[in-house]
Parts: C-alpha cells; sequence; structure tokens
C-alpha cells in the first residue's frame, strides 16, 4: 500500500478502537462479582478463562482437595462454580496458566507436581 492510501484507511481504524473502548464499564462500581472462590472449590486462580460452549474454564494455583491447585467450570449466567479437577501432587501442582481447547479436551500445565516435582502437561475431557 502506498502511504497516501494507508494514512486515508487510519483514521477508520482508529475510531472502530475507540468505539468499542466506549462501550466498556466506566466506572469502578459497575463491576459484579459472578463468584467466589473458598479453597476447597480453589484459591488464587491464574490465568485467562476459556470459554467452551458458553461455559468458563479456569484453573486456580493453589485449593481442591490437597491445596494443589483446581481446573474449575464456572457459569456465567447463574454464577454456579464448580470444580472439574484438583490437582494431588502426582497429577501435578500449582497450574499457573489458563487453558486452551483442541478438540473438545482441555490441556493446561502446572509449575510443580509429577514424577520429579518439574511440573506436568495435563488434558481433561470437560465432560
Amino acid at each position: 500500500m502506498s502511504p497516501s492510501v494507508w494514512r486515508r484507511r487510519a483514521p477508520l481504524a482508529c475510531a472502530v478502537a475507540f468505539a468499542s473502548l466506549a462501550a466498556l464499564p466506566a466506572r469502578a462500581d459497575q463491576l459484579a462479582t459472578v463468584a467466589t472462590f473458598t479453597g476447597s472449590n480453589g484459591a488464587n486462580p491464574l490465568g485467562a478463562l476459556l470459554d467452551v460452549d458458553g461455559t468458563l474454564y479456569g484453573t486456580t494455583e493453589n485449593g481442591g482437595s490437597a491445596n494443589d491447585g483446581t481446573v474449575f467450570s464456572l457459569n456465567p449466567t447463574t454464577g454456579a462454580l464448580a470444580t472439574v479437577a484438583s490437582f494431588t501432587g502426582t497429577n501435578g501442582a500449582g497450574p499457573y496458566a489458563g487453558l486452551i481447547d483442541v478438540g473438545g479436551m482441555l490441556y493446561g500445565t502446572t509449575y510443580y507436581g509429577g514424577s520429579f516435582n518439574r511440573g506436568t502437561v495435563f488434558s481433561l475431557n470437560p465432560t
């Protein structure tokens, strides 16, 4: 593209970006708590949430049955929070990152645990 063509299109791109930002809540008091972790269902969530057909999935660094972290699901409409899996050390501990969906299976990593306490890569069927 020539520089003159790019200059003509740049304001349109900026206008779209600002229009998208204007739709975000402007005040902190518009935040709403959707769910709360109690320790037994997880603690210290880390990483991004993953949307799988309207259900959100994520990980917590701690909490769960062995306090080694959890994989959880959240219904964003009802606020129903469920523990999908608990880490116990042997299957991993301390997941720090979010999950990815590959062909309907969820994959993630843990920082600790496994055979040498150096972490694991895990898979989980959300159904």
